[in-house]
């Protein structure tokens, strides 16, 4: 199994991205995750949302080059399993999310994570459902965020259904599919009322494959008893 440390981190997907790692179809790569990006607002304590860059934020880790693959494949990625760190974090950020201007201020919280739970309080306590939130391939040119909008080789997806089981199909648009991962979720319902979930740091292993001359239009997400069409 090949390792790609969390100190490999980027905020876009980027066709001319040097790979930090070469891999032959069918290899298993272990992805981490960095927490520097919400250790730094933490750090910043009650003047928190004066440094947060939306921009740098949603940090992936990669990309990995896959042997073999050119543009007219596709690029499978079966997610053998996400660890999550001792913690997590959620936020309220001013100005995004739909619960924006509902909130009496700000939040921004550490959450610990124990025993298969996620500790929001004293009372509440959520089972941990980790899954990968935002994941891809580098576009044709330019660059794709790692925020919005989602495109169908890469994008911030946050969809429940990218958990350890399923495998994530994307189109490939240039040779190696420069493959990159990041914004792992340690909980999540269906949808960030505030655009954000419960983050976390860790670790995702996937297993990288192609699947020559299949064309696709849009992502696909397939599970053991159903097909996602993103």
């Amino acid at each position: 199994m090949h390792i790609v440390p969390a100190n490999q981190t980027t905020f876009s997907f980027r066709p001319d991205a040097e790979p930090v790692l070469r891999v032959r179809p069918g290899e298993v790569v272990r992805f981490e995750t960095s927490p520097e990006p919400v250790e730094r607002l933490f750090a910043a304590g009650a003047e928190w949302t004066g440094v947060v860059d939306v921009r740098a934020i949603n940090a992936v880790t990669g990309p990995v080059f896959i042997e073999g693959v050119m543009p007219g494949d596709a690029v499978s990625v079966e997610v053998l399993a996400i660890e999550p760190r001792d913690w997590g974090w959620s936020a309220a950020i001013p100005g995004f999310g739909l619960l924006d201007g509902l909130l009496p201020e700000p939040m921004l919280e550490r959450l610990p994570i124990n025993d298969g739970e996620v500790i929001v309080s004293e009372r509440v306590r959520l089972p941990l459902r980790p899954m990968i939130g935002c994941l891809g391939l580098a576009p044709g040119k330019g660059e794709t965020s790692t925020l919005s909008p989602a495109m169908p080789w890469a994008g911030n997806y946050d969809l429940t259904q990218i958990a350890a089981g399923a495998t994530v199909l994307f189109p490939a648009q240039v040779p190696g599919g420069l493959f990159s991962l990041g914004d792992l979720h340690a909980a999540m319902g269906e949808h960030e009322a505030t655009f954000v979930a419960i983050e976390c740091a860790g670790s995702a292993t996937v297993r990288l494959d192609v699947r020559p001359g299949m064309v696709l239009e849009t992502p696909r997400i397939e599970t053991a008893d159903r097909i996602f069409v993103i």
